[in-house]
Order: structure tokens, then sequence, then C-alpha cells
């Protein structure tokens, strides 16, 4: 076992709290270092004065005042501004409003761009978008035609 492991068993070995195993293991090492033992000597010195000085007596109310001190010294350091609670209850809602509004403006924006792209495109290739995607259902029909009467109809003529 290293020293700082022993040290750090120092305390429970002065106070008896350890198996006779341990309690012999760290004998046998303070008799073989100086640092240890007299760590160990310091710790029984601390101890002794400890056990000398009478046991002081608390108020049964203690834990109570000490937490209410507390939390008096932290609202001390707080500066409490009345428009402050105001502005952290409507933050959210009005974060919340702009991200949508932004995210509508984007979007528009977006889909505008990708029309006149898509326009640009169209205009530059040599074929129609008819005849790119094979509709033959836009094109004109003969003459006498239901589609051509229902067409005229729509339109207004005859």
């Amino acid at each position: 076992m290293k020293c700082s492991q022993i040290r750090s068993k120092l305390s429970a070995f002065s106070d008896g709290e350890m198996s006779e195993e341990e309690k012999q293991f760290i004998s046998e090492h303070l008799k073989s270092c100086d640092l240890c033992r007299k760590e160990s000597e310091t710790l029984s010195q601390v101890s002794d004065v400890l056990g000398i000085m009478d046991e002081v007596q608390v108020s049964p109310f203690f834990i109570t005042h000490l937490k209410q001190k507390i939390a008096e010294q932290k609202a001390k350091g707080r500066v409490h501004l009345p428009f402050m609670a105001w502005i952290r209850r409507a933050l959210i809602p009005i974060a919340a409003t702009a991200f949508i509004f932004l995210s509508f403006l984007a979007g528009s924006n977006l889909g505008k761009t990708i029309y006149r792209e898509h326009t640009k495109i169209m205009a530059k290739s040599d074929t129609k978008a008819v005849d790119a995607l094979g509709v033959t259902a836009l094109d004109e029909f003969p003459e006498g035609s239901l589609g051509w009467v229902y067409n005229n109809v729509l339109i207004g003529e005859e």
C-alpha cells in the first residue's frame, strides 16, 4: 500500500475503526515510515486536544436559523428589479413569435428564389415543358370535340 493510502486511513486507525488485519498492516508500515508515523502522531495530538474540549451544545433551531441567514445573504446579493419578472415571462413568447416570423420570411424568400431559378431553366431549354413532361392533356382540342366545346364554354365563346 502507498503512503497516501495509509495516510487516508490514519484517522480511522487512531479511532480504532478498522479490522485487526488493517491495524496490523498500518502498524507495521508506521514502524518503517517516518513521514506516516509523524502524521499519525500529529493526528493523535489533535485528537487529544479535541477530547479535552467540552462538547458544544447547539440550539435545536440552529440549522433552521443557519439556512435562513444563508437565504438572506443570497437575497441581499441579488438586485430585484420589478420589470425583470415581466421581461422573463415575456421573453419566451416574443422569441417564439420572432422565430416563426423569420421562418416564414426565410421560407418565402427561398420559395421565390427556387421559382425564379426554375423559370430561368425552363426559359433556357429548347423544348416546351409539355413536351418534356409528356403531358398531352394540355394540347389544343380538335375543333368540334367535346373538350373543345367545354373549353369554349369556360372561356365564354359560343
